[in-house]
C-alpha cells in the first residue's frame, strides 16, 4: 500500500479532555494510531503533533489539522493554532498548510522525532 494510500483509509475521532481542557484529533486505520493532535482549549496552540514514521508525508498531518478546524467550527471552540515551539519538519509542515505561524521559539528544547 503506497503511502497516498494510507490516507485514503484513515479515519479521524475526535475527543475533549475536561481534565487537561485539551481538543484532540486522532488519526487511525486498521493497523492501529496514525497520529494525533492535540491543542488548548485556552489559547489554540497545538501542544501535540505525531505522526507514525511509516505514515509521515501521506498527508495525515493536514488531514488532521483540516479535521480540527472542521470540528472547531461545529463545535464552537477554539480551533489549533500553530505553537512557536516546532520541531524543524514541523516548522515547515506549519508554513505549508498555513494559518498564522509565529516565529520559532530560539529557546525550545528536548524537540525529537517521536
Amino acid at each position: 500500500m503506497s503511502r497516498r494510500n494510507h490516507l485514503n483509509s484513515t479515519q479521524f475521532k475526535y475527543l475533549f479532555h475536561d481534565a487537561t481542557n485539551e481538543h484532540e484529533v486522532t488519526a487511525f486505520g486498521d493497523d492501529g494510531q496514525r497520529g494525533r493532535l492535540l491543542w488548548s482549549d485556552h489559547d489554540g496552540e497545538i501542544t501535540h503533533l505525531y505522526v507514525g514514521l511509516n505514515m509521515r508525508r501521506s498527508g495525515i498531518a493536514t488531514a488532521m489539522w483540516e479535521t480540527a478546524h472542521d470540528e472547531a467550527a461545529e463545535r464552537g471552540v477554539t480551533a489549533p493554532e500553530h505553537s512557536p515551539q516546532r520541531s524543524p519538519d514541523g516548522d515547515a509542515w506549519a508554513r505549508a498548510v498555513g494559518g498564522y505561524v509565529p516565529d520559532l521559539d530560539e529557546e525550545a528544547s528536548g524537540w525529537s522525532p517521536e
